[in-house]
């Protein structure tokens, strides 16, 4: 059913996916509505009668709302636009190598249909051919990333690739550049390097020593929070400017539920993290394998936001724009509720928060084309000698757009969720038992942003006024 009833402590609420609006309601019509998705899910139930009364109150429209995912019209667009502008950002994976063991890491072995560490890295002609290839669109913005294992173990082959860009996109269009990185290797040389080309660097960090180190090691088993916090401590000496606008911070929560520390050791810091929004990340989710690769029981697996949803809450309904730990984990999930379009639907057509892969290429030491670099290999999209696959790209949107209108054409929540690749893929499959794991924690969480989202509101009406409408996407890579 297209209607969601919610309550938080104080008032009743009833979400249509129809026109995209929050209505609050009395008790017994959301009681009403509640009892009405309990039995509507039951064989044999009377969904009409239950429709006939959210249409006569002006919940939902006369005729069923239809959904389009990928349309072969916008599929079509969407290569034809690829094939004449090409991707937004190109990454590049230099090097498979890693001088770091994370134990939670994709490659770590934990992951089913994840590649492991290797000791591939990229030769210099094929990274050059990827800048060239990449030069061959025109645009007006370049951007170029670097990631891994760790990119920085081949420095010199970044730092040429990166003179190699200046000289053929420089004059096309602007062209900056993006690095992920542990951080153990941020020499002095190498923060003047980064410095100088305004390169987007986000350094991973878990919270403190204790927490940092449980799971980030390095090849040899020892402990990298000592050396990590001493570079990020050196760059911001040696560049403060380039520091404060140019770097940033991920973390990857695991379990068991760190972040009160987190957020402690991030106050306690505030010279180094004023200013920064750390890319908050849990653990994948859509491969529960990691969780038996860490030796963590079941009934431990999830992660407390409340800590920091608390922060965020308290901080807005104040009238205060939150701290940046508390905007990592809870931001996006209100800017998604908060900027909804509200209008009224008859057919919605939507990519599910799906690009069309390739808008965000990923080159790997081959010189293979994947959508991105959080996808496993199971999905190559072209390569650097022969350009973009249409047919493969077609392929795989269609099956995707299938699989989405499949099950989501009835739910309260197709115009608040988004889902890629990586949600859904097992192996080379786009799998309708991962996509039933997804919908049932999404749908968890989507509740729970409604919830939040109307309590705040309910305290001060302007709480959210504050929100950037857009999301700081710098350093993303």
């Amino acid at each position: 059913m297209l209607l969601k009833s919610f309550k938080t402590p104080e008032c009743f609420y009833l979400y249509s996916a129809w026109n995209n609006e929050i209505a609050r309601v009395p008790r017994q019509v959301h009681d009403f509505f509640s009892q009405a998705g309990s039995i509507a899910s039951a064989p044999g139930s009377p969904a009409a009668d239950w429709r006939k009364t959210a249409v006569e109150l002006g919940l939902l429209p006369e005729d069923d709302i239809t959904l389009s995912v990928f349309p072969h019209s916008r599929v079509l667009g969407g290569i034809r636009e690829l094939r004449k502008s090409g991707p937004n950002v190109l990454v590049l994976t230099i090097t498979e190598q890693c001088n770091f063991r994370c134990a939670y890491c994709t490659y770590s072995g934990g992951y089913e249909h994840s590649r492991s560490h290797s000791s591939k890295s990229m030769p210099l002609d094929v990274a050059l051919k990827a800048v060239d290839w990449y030069g061959s669109f025109e645009r007006d913005e370049y951007h170029v990333g670097f990631y891994g294992g760790e990119p920085l173990l081949h420095f010199d082959l970044m730092a040429r690739t990166v003179e190699h860009a200046r000289k053929e996109l420089g004059n096309g269009g602007r062209v900056t550049f993006g690095l992920t990185t542990n951080g153990a290797l941020l020499t002095e040389g190498i923060a003047d390097f980064l410095a100088e080309n305004q390169f987007e660097t986000h350094i991973s960090i878990d919270g403190p020593a204790e927490i940092h180190d449980r799971y980030r090691i390095d090849t040899r088993g020892r402990k990298t929070f000592d050396t990590v916090w001493k570079n990020i401590r050196g760059l911001k000496e040696r560049h403060p400017k380039y520091f404060a606008e140019s770097v940033g911070f991920t973390m990857t929560i695991a379990p068991e539920d760190p972040l009160a520390r987190i957020q402690s050791f991030i106050q306690a810091n505030e010279h180094i993290f004023d200013g920064k929004i750390p890319k908050v990340s849990p653990l994948s989710e859509e491969d529960p394998s990691i969780y038996d690769h860490l030796g963590v029981e079941a009934g431990q697996r999830v992660i407390d936001y409340s800590s920091a949803a608390r922060s965020f809450m308290e901080a807005s309904v104040a009238g205060r724009i939150p701290d940046g730990f508390s905007r990592g984990c809870m931001e996006a999930a209100m800017r998604r509720v908060h900027f909804r379009e509200m209008h009224e639907i008859d057919h919605f057509e939507t990519h599910g928060g799906q690009c069309v892969p390739g808008v965000r290429c990923h080159v790997d030491p081959d010189g293979i084309l994947h959508m991105c670099e959080h996808m496993a290999h199971h999905f190559p999209i072209g390569t650097l000698s022969e350009g973009f696959d249409s047919e493969r790209i077609e392929e795989v949107l269609t099956r995707y757009g299938r699989l989405v209108e499949k099950t989501c054409g009835d739910c309260w929540a197709m115009r608040l969720c988004k889902k890629c690749f990586a949600n859904l893929a097992r192996g080379p499959e786009l799998s309708e038992e991962r996509m039933s794991e997804f919908c049932g924690r999404k749908l968890q969480k989507l509740e729970s942003s409604l919830v939040q989202y109307c309590a705040a509101r309910e305290q001060n009406d302007h709480c959210f006024d504050w929100l950037p409408e857009k999301a700081d996407d710098s350093g993303s890579y």
